[in-house]
């Protein structure tokens, strides 16, 4: 009775281990992607699809293509002036939401030009854009200096390098609210039992910067 009582909680701890940190992204590798565009008054994207958003006349390519060392990549490309993170970026919305603990989004990526080294920005959005045109982000829990940013830029290389960034979902939440119609922020902390209806999202905001990412993956490690 004791052995079997000792392999019961060494299978139970296992399967919670495995739920723990399985990936709650969908196709992070973009091998079933077929990215369908959305703007502000069309953002009705599948949960578990990748989407693209472009909003404002922004000329953005955003495509899958094989790379000769990743496989199937996702590529960006911004054609007009730098503009604002929120009006072009790929995303996915979740299956679920996001319960308290803390959440680490890894993805691998790089850039494709040798010249320059441009900005991959991420961030986690929180619902989508409502009637008052508010989105909230949610505060990596990266330290450094952009630590109360509720964006990451990541500066990429022209190697292909893997990266990882830490979000908190706590109960005492700590939320950017930006207005998208102004890009006014505001900072608010509230009490939650998790997020509702969130989504990754990646973006680029510097002109003729040619990104490249693939291995997406969101999981709980804690």
């Amino acid at each position: 009775m004791i052995r079997f009582s000792t392999i019961l909680l060494v299978f139970l701890l296992s399967s919670a281990l495995v739920s723990a940190q399985r990936n709650l992204l969908q196709d992070g590798k973009f091998e079933n992607t077929l990215l369908a565009t959305y703007n502000k008054e069309n953002l009705s994207p599948e949960k578990g699809e990748w989407f693209s958003f472009v909003d404002n006349n922004v000329i953005v390519e955003k495509t899958v293509v094989g790379d000769e060392f990743q496989g199937t990549v996702m590529t960006l490309e911004l054609r007009s002036d730098s503009t604002h993170f929120l009006e072009s970026f790929v995303g996915q919305y979740l299956y679920e939401p996001l319960m308290p603990g803390l959440y680490r989004l890894g993805f691998s990526a790089r850039s494709m030009l040798s010249s320059s080294e441009p900005f991959l920005t991420v961030f986690i959005g929180e619902t989508s854009w409502n009637e008052n045109s508010k989105l909230n982000l949610l505060k990596t829990d990266t330290l450094g200096s952009n630590k109360d940013s509720p964006v990451t830029k990541v500066k990429l290389s022209s190697l292909w390098e893997y990266y990882t960034i830490d979000f908190l979902v706590d109960q005492q939440l700590l939320i950017s609210r930006i207005d998208t119609n102004s890009e006014h922020e505001s900072i608010e902390s509230r009490l939650s039992t998790g997020l509702e209806d969130c989504f990754v999202g990646f973006s680029s905001d510097i002109k003729n910067a040619q990104l490249r990412f693939t291995d997406v993956s969101l999981r709980k490690i804690k």
